[in-house]
């Protein structure tokens, strides 16, 4: 049972006839279907998330030094979207989006994996370079996630142009990939400064020295505010 509707007339009205009652009947079932799809879209929304965290577990698992990367792009992305005011709806799909900002790289060969894109020969480069483009094949086939397809395809894109797949510039460059970016140089720069036993701050002058070059400045501000000011945490 859904819950229970209870309508009420004052004593000195009529009793109800068959056709009043054949109302709330109709209007009570289409409620209780309303609750029952709530509740099916919720479980099936906790279902997919989770299906994706063992999916993108399972490719970070192949560059032992990437292991929780994703899932900490996507919490450094949400932080980000907060403070920038940015509607709660749009920052669960920015979430998803960034957990998988990086899945087309379970299609690359394990030997580009892990190595510093300006250390691969300039074949394995161009091949490192298509898996935005290979992750957003894989998630277009899910119906329930082809709307996110711009904001993985373009998380690579650089503020002044010279990014990839498309070489957007400036605003040009979905808002969601623009935090992914922001996001993602922040926790590759700070965990390397971590495996080195460096400050972390170090980090946040790394994200400063690309500001309005590869990243976009405004998302960059949002950025240092929130880790001045204790938000941000490693």
């Amino acid at each position: 049972m859904m819950g229970v509707v209870s309508v009420y007339r004052k004593a000195s009205e009529a009793e109800f006839d068959s056709k009043e009652l054949k109302l709330v009947e109709a209007i009570s079932n289409q409620a209780a279907i309303g609750m029952v799809n709530s509740i099916t879209h919720k479980e099936m929304h906790d279902m997919l998330f989770g299906i994706i965290k063992v999916l993108v577990g399972v490719m970070e698992k192949r560059i032992s030094s990437v292991a929780g990367h994703s899932i900490r792009v996507a919490m450094y992305a949400k932080l980000i979207a907060e403070e920038m005011g940015l509607p709660t709806a749009e920052m669960e799909d920015l979430q998803v989006a960034s957990i998988l900002h990086d899945i087309g790289k379970i299609s690359l060969d394990k030997e580009i994996l892990g190595v510093p894109i300006d250390q691969l020969p300039v074949d394995k480069m161009f091949e490192f370079m298509e898996h935005p483009v290979r992750g957003v094949e894989l998630i277009e086939s899910i119906k329930s996630l082809a709307h996110i397809s711009a904001s993985i395809l373009h998380h690579h894109e650089s503020f002044d142009g010279t990014g990839y797949p498309d070489g957007k510039r400036g605003e040009d460059i979905p808002i969601h990939s623009r935090i992914i970016a922001v996001a993602n140089e922040f926790d590759r720069a700070a965990h390397q400064l971590i495996q080195k036993k460096l400050t972390t701050i170090m980090a946040v002058e790394k994200i400063k020295s690309k500001s309005a070059t590869l990243l976009d400045p405004k998302v960059v501000a949002v950025l240092i505010s929130a880790h001045e000011t204790g938000k941000m945490t490693i």
